[in-house]
């Protein structure tokens, strides 16, 4: 998951919108009012 998405994986910590845990990553309380944007940059990713 790192490999590839460890870049937008750092930018959406640093923005509060998703936190790392124990199980892998979940939304923050702001990452769940705009989960739209945390959807998009993830679909981003994959076809950079």
């Amino acid at each position: 998951m790192d490999e590839i998405f460890g870049a937008k994986l750092g930018k959406l910590q640093a923005s509060g919108l998703l936190e790392s845990t124990e199980d892998g990553y979940r939304l923050t309380e702001q990452g769940l009012l705009l989960g739209n944007e945390v959807f998009a940059e993830f679909v981003g990713a994959l076809t950079e």
